[in-house]
């Protein structure tokens, strides 16, 4: 069956927009979920924030891309939203361009995965070069439908189920994050060096593939509609943004608060490495470190989808911001194996709080309207701030090789990014009293 003919055609009032909302809510929810728990558990083979950064530094990699590939997928996605949102607003149907992109965005770990198993000895450059260049070519991929697929789960999910998604399909990341963590400490043992590497590279695009398969059972709804008085351009796109932000104040609160919690990279990803330069251990621990952050998720998970819907998406992502830097400092004191696990154990606590909080109140902070807009917005803020925290973690690095030091300029950033926050909370207490 084509992606066209199972979402169908037609243009509905809004009370048959939330009848097919909910007839179709026990499908969608599991198709979300299963789709995001198989992406993001799947993703865990090569996590970009703990296995990722001693991976390219063993392949010869310079600091400077060391400290950038934690970001370089967030990186790819931010520019193409802007580009594309003015587009992707006249969609009626979302979901052709989410299958499409959906599919190609994939492909880059699958030719990494070979090139590492097959030319690492031969081309170890061009090996280096397709491995840092997987992650970004995906990113750009998935920016181009990123919009779009928010406003997919906005069409196909009712807004008091969204906390709930977001927090099933992270329980569901971490359930087979671990299995996969300990796959990395099996794989790594067998197969050291870039085979292990290219293994779990082919392993990620295998869990990969398996959540596309549930993505395209999918049923989009239909939206009520609403009349553009004119089809926006590029330029429009981009001359609207002033007054967007000129006229919301509590929507610039929460673009502050994103700018500075991206800050969180500075130190991330040289988290992993310090660990295993201070315990003097295999490259295998990556997968107990990896356990510790995905149990940390788990119970995260648990919590905050609960939370959510009593304290708000705000106070949640306050909690992560407070869970990570408590990560950090655990990083920074710990000489054993066991606390460094405890370190990584609050980093996922912090993580997916954070990831609960963004993904709920990214979805409930824009108007319906202008939601494609605001959530391009949203992802272009993160490019200045990926920029940012990569070029001050890589000088940071470069001056002192300690990791110390990163983490004192991170957790300045997420102080900030609190700040932000807590003012957005206490306008929007003054707001409804």
């Amino acid at each position: 069956m084509s992606v066209k003919a199972e979402t169908g055609i037609g243009s509905f009032s809004e009370e048959a927009h939330l009848d097919e909302q909910k007839r179709y809510l026990r499908r969608n929810f599991l198709a979300h979920s299963l789709d995001g728990g198989f992406y993001m558990g799947g993703i865990t083979f090569i996590a970009t924030d703990t296995v990722m950064p001693p991976i390219v530094k063993a392949l010869g990699g310079p600091g400077w891309l060391v400290s950038l590939i934690s970001i370089v997928s967030l990186i790819g996605m931010t520019l193409p939203s802007l580009f594309v949102a003015h587009r992707i607003e006249t969609l009626a149907w979302k979901m052709p361009l989410v299958a499409i992109t959906g599919a190609l965005q994939r492909l880059p770990f699958l030719f990494a995965g070979l090139f590492l198993i097959f030319f690492s000895e031969k081309w170890p450059i061009t090996t280096l070069a397709c491995v840092a260049a997987a992650p970004f070519i995906s990113g750009i991929v998935c920016g181009l439908s990123y919009p779009a697929w928010l406003e997919l789960v906005a069409k196909t999910i009712p807004k008091k189920y969204g906390p709930a998604l977001f927090a099933t399909r992270l329980i569901l990341a971490a359930i087979i994050g671990i299995a996969a963590g300990s796959a990395i400490v099996a794989i790594l043992k067998a197969f050291p060096g870039a085979t292990g590497y290219g293994v779990l590279h082919l392993a990620a695009f295998a869990f990969l593939m398996i959540s596309f398969v549930f993505f395209v059972r999918l049923k989009e709804t239909n939206l009520p509609p609403h009349r553009h008085e004119k089809t926006h351009s590029l330029m429009d796109s981009i001359l609207e943004i002033p007054s967007i932000l000129r006229s919301d104040a509590q929507f610039r609160l929460y673009l502050l608060s994103i700018y500075f919690q991206n800050g969180v990279f500075i130190a991330l990803p040289f988290m992993s490495i310090y660990a295993l330069e201070t315990l003097s251990g295999n490259e295998n621990f990556l997968g107990y470190l990896v356990i510790a952050a995905i149990f940390g998720k788990l119970v995260a998970n648990g919590l905050s989808g609960w939370l959510g819907s009593r304290l708000g998406a705000a106070k949640i992502m306050i909690c992560g911001i407070a869970l990570y830097m408590l990560s950090f400092v655990l990083a920074i004191l710990a000489q054993t194996p066991a606390l460094f696990l405890v370190a990584f154990f609050v980093l996922g606590l912090g993580q997916d709080a954070i990831n609960v909080g963004t993904g709920a109140l990214s979805m409930s902070l824009p108007p319906q309207k202008r939601r494609v807009k605001y959530l391009a917005i949203i992802n272009v803020t993160m490019l200045p701030a990926l920029l940012t925290a990569w070029i001050l973690g890589a000088l940071i690095w470069r001056a002192s090789a300690d990791f110390r030091c990163v983490t004192a300029c991170a957790l300045l950033f997420l102080m900030i990014s609190a700040l932000f926050l807590s003012r957005l909370i206490k306008n929007s207490q003054n707001a409804s009293a």
